[in-house]
């Protein structure tokens, strides 16, 4: 009897602890999923997309670690930013698509995101970042830049990264050997701080000269970084050249009068390049008041407010600078585009007949007619070249216009 009664106690025993088990197992349950879950750290990748000028709205894309992908917009200064885990860092970044000071972008470039401070990576995309990285990635890989940024591996881009600093300094040493000035004895293109389109910009100019050498040497920005990768030298820096602008040809045909003439600037608010109209006629050659002058040499507009009107010429062939005519009253030329008071020279010259600093005119006449002091018959022909400025607004290049252009008056 007395070993049942044992049995029986021990049995209540280790069925009551077997219940508090269970009932402990429950709460660690209940708290465990109260427990706030731990945010995964991240950092800040950003960057300046730029030729030169800023890329403008491109496509901005990030190939991470861990299969990370995000895809950003560049502003209209270039710049971008994009968050990712910082755990996946290094990624592959490259920059399509968007506009180049207007016109449509068709380069891509490409640049590696690293991780310097643990929160936040400095990523521009130039075409110095293009260059070296296409360094390191030939130099590790054996691979170009496209193949790499869709197929490497995560141990693959922490292999360029290791590569880099050498692309950089190999990078430097190439630009300083062709001629170039180099915004610092240490510069890297992926983290230098660059304003795309500011001249005060060191690294804005040194890819402004780049950009230059590459119109000098009329290489491809991909032939180029081909023969870079190949072992071949950077073009080398050269003169600045202007823009090419085409002239067209304003000469009057055999026979004909009128004027014709071209424009580059911006008229009525569109811009144009080299744009000729030609406005035919004989036009009226008037005598001046002062002897070897012609008042007025005037060729109406084919439509309201419109006309070539040179006033207070002198009446003999040679070049004359306007501001520098005969008598009291200065040479001058007016051209108007059909808007009130036109595109012209009155808004430039003070009360005492000078011109404001800046303003540039020159007439050259070929043929002059005959004047009697009192009437004019004959041919007056020439050509003119003149800085004009839209009457009322201040005198500068935006609101100014470049003519040149030849005209033939007269009754012959």
């Amino acid at each position: 009897m007395n070993k049942v009664l044992k049995l029986l106690a021990r049995t209540l025993i280790l069925t009551g602890a077997a219940s508090l088990a269970a009932c402990s197992g429950n709460n660690d349950s209940d708290n465990s999923g109260s427990t706030t879950p731990v945010p995964v750290p991240s950092s800040t990748v950003s960057g300046v997309a730029a030729i030169g000028a800023a890329i403008s709205n491109g496509s901005v894309a990030l190939r991470c670690g861990d299969g990370i992908n995000q895809t950003v917009t560049s502003g209209s200064d270039g710049t971008w930013t994009a968050s990712v885990p910082t755990d996946s860092l290094p990624c592959a970044v490259k920059v399509s698509g968007g506009t180049v000071s207007g016109v449509e972008n068709s380069a891509i470039f490409y640049s590696i995101a690293r991780s310097n401070t643990g929160v936040a990576s400095t990523s521009n995309l130039t075409p110095m970042t293009d260059l070296a990285l296409a360094s390191a990635v030939n130099s590790a890989m054996g691979s170009t830049l496209d193949v790499w940024y869709t197929d490497a591996t995560d141990a693959q881009l922490q292999q360029v990264i290791d590569g880099l600093a050498a692309a950089v300094a190999g990078l430097r040493t190439a630009l300083a050997d062709a001629g170039y000035t180099l915004p610092s004895e240490s510069f890297d293109p992926f983290m230098d701080a660059i304003t795309a389109g500011e001249e005060t910009s060191l690294y804005d100019q040194l890819l402004d000269a780049y950009k230059q050498a590459l119109s000098n040497a009329e290489r491809s920005y991909e032939a180029a970084r081909g023969d870079y990768i190949a072992g071949g030298d950077l073009p080398a820096v050269g003169p600045v050249q202007p823009p090419i602008i085409d002239v067209p040809d304003t000469t009057l045909a055999v026979g004909e009068s009128g004027v014709r003439f071209a424009t580059t600037g911006t008229v009525l608010g569109l811009a144009e390049k080299a744009n000729v109209r030609t406005w035919s006629g004989n036009g009226d050659v008037t005598v001046g008041f002062t002897v070897a002058t012609l008042v007025d040499a005037r060729l109406p507009g084919p439509a309201i407010n419109s006309y070539v009107n040179f006033r207070d010429i002198p009446d003999a062939t040679g070049t004359y600078d306007c501001g520098y005519g005969f008598g009291e009253d200065k040479a001058n030329i007016e051209i108007g585009f059909a808007a009130s008071n036109g595109y012209n020279t009155l808004g430039t010259r003070g009360s005492d007949g000078t011109f404001t600093p800046g303003f540039r005119c020159s007439i050259t006449l070929t043929k002059v007619g005959v004047n009697d002091g009192v009437t004019y018959s004959g041919t007056l022909e020439g050509n003119f070249s003149a800085q004009l400025y839209k009457s009322g607004q201040a005198v500068n290049t935006r609101d100014s216009i470049s003519v040149t252009g030849h005209f033939r008056l007269g009754t012959e």
